[in-house]
């Protein structure tokens, strides 16, 4: 496995970030705004999706930017750098989780002596804590996030960037997001790819027999029709629903 290298999302694939959650439900009281935690959540995802759909996606993931655009919207303002001191504070308390078995499944892949690459369209002042106060730093070679990309996931820009890093390698893909991970790897033609993911059974299946389910979210909540090249349309797609399972289906 010394030519091997295994591309890695962050959020959903190796942690699950309550920390995030968190800091947007605290920011109604932080802020004095009178109005419900959740329903400013709701109010927050609204602008990230109306974002998107926009295909401004470097702003779509700059929360800052989101929150001061939620908040105008809703007829308050925004003390900006509030969201990042809070979210740090959160990722430093603890309020970030591995994913079962991630750090297992990572010294795995590192004793077989590949190569591990995080692609996430995080900002490098969370990520590289997240990966700190988790232990991930400890497997993890290359750290990519959106604000060194020259476009985030789903664009090819964002595959390009690092897959360019790993050239000479054979590159394994492993994401949650149909989305932001695995149709855009699948276009990319990335070699081998791996979906984290509980809505189908582990197994093997074609871009095709999948494309309806990931088409469907794209479209009613980021309002993006997609356009799967034939060759990814038959690209196979390793469904899996536990990390150890990418180790067991690669020994």
């Amino acid at each position: 496995m010394e030519n091997e290298a295994y591309i890695f999302d962050l959020d959903g694939t190796l942690v699950n970030n309550q920390a995030f959650k968190k800091t947007i439900l605290e920011l109604p009281e932080i802020l004095n705004i009178n109005i419900n935690p959740e329903k400013f959540y709701n109010e927050f995802l609204k602008t990230y999706y109306l974002t998107v759909a926009k295909r401004d996606l470097i702003r779509a993931f700059d929360w800052e930017y989101i929150l001061k655009q939620t908040c105008t919207r809703i007829g308050s303002s925004y003390t900006p750098g509030v969201f990042t001191q809070r979210f740090i504070k959160n990722i430093d308390d603890g309020f970030v989780q591995l994913i079962p078995e991630a750090l297992k499944t990572l010294e795995n892949l590192k004793n077989r002596s590949a190569k591990i690459a995080i692609l996430t369209n995080g900002k490098r002042i969370f990520q590289e804590r997240v990966i700190k106060r988790t232990n991930l730093i400890n497997f993890v070679d290359i750290l990519i996030t959106s604000d060194e990309l020259p476009k985030p996931k789903p664009y090819p820009e964002a595959f390009d960037y690092v897959c360019k890093m790993l050239q000479g390698m054979t590159i394994t893909f492993v994401g949650d997001h149909p989305f932001y991970d695995i149709y855009p790897a699948a276009n990319y033609c990335i070699p081998n790819i791996y979906w984290l993911t509980d809505e189908f059974p582990q197994g093997d299946y074609q871009l095709s027999q999948l494309i309806s389910y990931i088409s469907n979210i794209t479209w009613t909540k980021y309002r993006w029709k997609i356009s799967p090249t034939q060759t990814a349309l038959k690209k196979k797609i390793h469904v899996i629903n536990k990390l150890p399972s990418l180790c067991n289906r690669n020994s």
